[in-house]
């Protein structure tokens, strides 16, 4: 983990920066990915798990390179089952990996719960970031850039504060030379072997997150079922593929989270709409969270322009007259 020695290498901007290293690196560690959402994180993520980390959890594999369990544990502030679940990574592997753009929202309060954590930090042209949202869900160019910068902000900060070990990557540089930055990453791993050097690179080239954002644009179904204070739920897929998708969800204008569509809907399957019937969602919301009536509730697939059957939705809390069952749209 400690930074090449040679002088001459100094004068070259790899778009790699390594902050806080140790050395010897500690030989149990967490590998953290950290970023603004689009900004790579999934391609930082996908490599990693090519190199042989562990970046689900031991779950089953999803597009977005995620251990969602843990993630729902940290943003619903459950310290209790977050620190299990901890536990049992840790148990699992001596090296293993989360990652979550959102996470910087709670990362202060949450890394003490992580053994020896490592930060894989990744940074992308803020104009490309707020433009791909332009594209995927309609945000307005000016306020999303705004936004990713107030993010950037708030991430640095962060960075700041932290003494830990930490790998800064440019995203741009990272596609154009995939080997150095694969290379950076591999001494975070546990010892990858040549196939999977080769492995990561190839993911980077076919895989990288405008890739998999763009492949999905325009052609998502789904529908938000229910709206209710503690949760909202529904389904979501893309007609002919059987993998899951990722959600979005909003509250009044203001993103809450993403979560992977493969929870089981029957009846989708029984009906011949989806091969395997996995493709639910089910965002539960903290107590400080809860819904309060008439606050307007928004889901959307990740990479989609618009949202899914019946959403937008204002929470109606109170019981509605026979007249008035219908979800109310705005």
């Amino acid at each position: 983990m400690t930074p090449d020695a040679d002088p001459q290498s100094a004068l070259v901007n790899t778009g790699l920066q390594w902050v806080n290293v140790t050395d010897p690196p500690d030989a149990e560690r967490t590998l953290i990915v950290l970023g603004v959402a689009r900004s790579g994180t999934t391609m930082v993520a996908g490599a990693l798990q090519q190199l042989g980390v562990d970046m689900m959890g031991g779950q089953k594999p999803n597009p977005v390179f995620e251990d969602l369990e843990l993630g729902h544990a940290l943003e619903a502030g459950d310290g209790t089952l977050a620190s299990r679940l901890i536990r049992e990574r840790d148990a699992g592997a001596a090296v293993w990996g989360w990652k979550r753009p959102s996470a910087i929202g709670y990362m202060r309060r949450s890394e003490r719960l992580f053994r020896n954590p490592c930060y894989v930090v990744v940074f992308r042209d803020l104009l490309a970031i707020a433009n791909r949202n332009r594209i995927s869900v309609q945000a307005n160019l000016l306020d999303n850039l705004d936004e990713t910068l107030a993010h950037y902000r708030r991430l640095l900060a962060f960075l700041r504060r932290s003494r830990r070990p930490m790998l800064l990557v440019s995203y741009e540089k990272a596609m154009l030379d995939r080997r150095a930055f694969v290379d950076a990453l591999a001494r975070l791993a546990p010892l990858p072997t040549a196939d999977q050097r080769v492995a990561a690179e190839e993911f980077i080239r076919t895989n990288s997150e405008a890739y998999l954002v763009s492949a999905r644009n325009w052609r998502a179904q789904g529908e938000l079922s229910s709206v209710e204070a503690d949760r909202i739920m529904g389904w979501a897929y893309v007609p002919g593929d059987a993998s899951p998708v990722v959600v979005r969800l909003t509250i009044n204008g203001r993103l809450f989270g993403t979560q992977v569509a493969d929870l089981p809907r029957p009846p989708l399957k029984a009906r011949g709409q989806h091969p395997t019937g996995l493709c639910g969602f089910n965002f539960r919301l903290p107590l400080n969270k809860r819904l309060q009536a008439g606050d307007r509730v928004s889901v959307r697939v990740v990479g989609e322009a618009q949202d899914v059957r019946l959403s937008p939705r204002r929470h109606r809390p109170e019981p509605e007259s026979a007249s008035e069952s219908a979800p109310q749209r705005d």
